[in-house]
């Protein structure tokens, strides 16, 4: 074994232990502390263009000024998950009351994001700000069908507002943390069969990128929609590092901070915990397991695959092209099921399960499935949307739920309640 290689064994082989789901458990409702500045600062038509375009969604509600002004927003408007850019963390520091709990038990663990729940209750607007409540909602030890032995799957709740005091969403986001060294030891991905694409394939997509149907500024009524309706299928991929590129540069690298030449020293000093040395010996943040095979073999991936939350993105932009400029997508929830590589391309479909109408609210209920080219499907999901009315007209918002923690004072009565 190399040097590089016994340096990776050492920071890779972190296990779970009961110890560590005790210590979980004793911070359930813990704020997750972040002092960084968010990604977007300020919502602008241009960050929204960029968030749009690095998913690979064109929507010009998101993109066209002049389609924007012409719709019911009078003005482009985010996709929604865009807010997830934009929050600025409400909690910098944790509170000196709370300081016995500082430290994360599961550093070294590797985390997978396998989906989450998200309610919107109204859009993002350019020269919108937001800011964001972000803790630990849960923790289950559960047997591992990925990495052998068990994994716990942690669950981080966030309520976001924006900066007229207004509830924009929420969100409860689930991470597998498997101990690396496990998962790469299994190697049940390492049977994958990584795609090698005939051009008559590749021709197949193309012609469904040609069928490609937005709804755009023609309203899509309630009363039209019949349960059994099926919506069009899409097709993201083959997946290339320039598709992971485009998400990033979109996106950011996430809460972690990763960040190139000196400012990623600055980061490595600030979160030691989430470098690992690479190949060369490098130290690189674990999150290049999304464009390094190396780095994602050894986590027990088969290659560099997709991540966080750019399958999210692409439910949503089949839901959006849908509904038209004039629905509101209301809830989406999604369990990631399998990994999406590099060179796997994923079908996103979706069929009208239901619809109703609640204190004036027309919804309708849209089950959500993607399959890959080797026909596994690696998403579920089910998502609510809520469309225009013949009858009373434009969609009426949902009004935010009433018990949502509003500060730290309610995160201490949760962590009061863990024993």
């Amino acid at each position: 074994m190399s040097v590089v290689e016994e340096a990776v064994k050492a920071r890779v082989s972190e296990a779970l232990t009961p110890e560590k789901l005790e210590a979980m458990k004793r911070r359930i409702g813990m704020p997750f502390v972040m002092n960084l500045p968010p990604f977007n600062r300020t919502a602008s038509e241009d960050t929204i263009w960029h968030f749009a375009k690095g998913n690979g969604d064109d929507n010009p509600l998101w993109c066209e000024p002049t389609h924007g002004r012409a719709s019911r927003w009078n003005s482009v408007i985010a996709p929604p998950l865009f807010v997830f850019t934009l929050a600025k963390n409400e909690v910098a520091k944790l509170p000196d009351d709370l300081s016995h709990l500082k430290g994360d038990p599961l550093r070294g663990i590797h985390a997978f994001y396998s989906g989450g729940s998200w309610e919107f209750f109204e859009p993002v607007f350019p020269g919108d700000t937001a800011s964001m409540l972000d803790y630990l909602d849960d923790i289950e030890d559960r047997p591992s069908k990925f990495g052998g032995g068990n994994t716990f799957i942690v669950t981080h709740a966030a309520r976001y507002m924006n900066g007229r005091g207004r509830v924009i969403a929420v969100n409860r986001r689930r991470f597998h943390h498997a101990a690396r060294d496990k998962a790469a030891n299994s190697r049940k991905e390492g049977r994958i069969t990584r795609a090698v694409w005939r051009a008559e394939d590749l021709a197949a997509i193309d012609a469904l990128h040609e069928k490609y149907a937005r709804r755009g500024n023609q309203a899509r009524f309630w009363e039209d929609v019949v349960t059994g309706d099926a919506l069009q299928t899409i097709v993201k991929g083959p997946m290339t590092m320039t598709d992971i590129i485009g998400a990033f540069v979109g996106s950011s690298f996430g809460p972690y901070g990763m960040a190139p030449f000196r400012l990623d020293h600055l980061n490595r000093k600030r979160v030691p915990g989430f470098y690992v040395p690479n190949q060369w010996g490098i130290p690189e943040g674990a999150g290049s397991c999304h464009w390094d095979d190396w780095w994602a073999q050894r986590v027990g991936a088969a290659a560099a695959y997709d991540f966080g939350m750019m399958r999210d993105n692409w439910i949503v932009e089949l839901l959006t092209a849908w509904m038209g400029d004039d629905g509101f997508l209301w809830k989406l929830d999604t369990r990631l099921k399998g990994f999406n590589y590099i060179g796997d391309a994923q079908w996103v479909s979706g069929k009208v399960v239901d619809k109703g109408i609640e204190a004036g609210r027309h919804w309708v209920n849209v089950q959500i499935s993607m399959v890959n080219q080797r026909n596994e499907e690696t998403v579920s999901g089910a998502a609510t949307v809520l469309l225009p009315s013949k009858e009373l007209g434009s969609v009426r918002l949902p009004t935010p739920p009433s018990d949502l923690p509003l500060g730290l004072d309610d995160l201490r009565r949760r962590l009061g309640s863990n024993g």
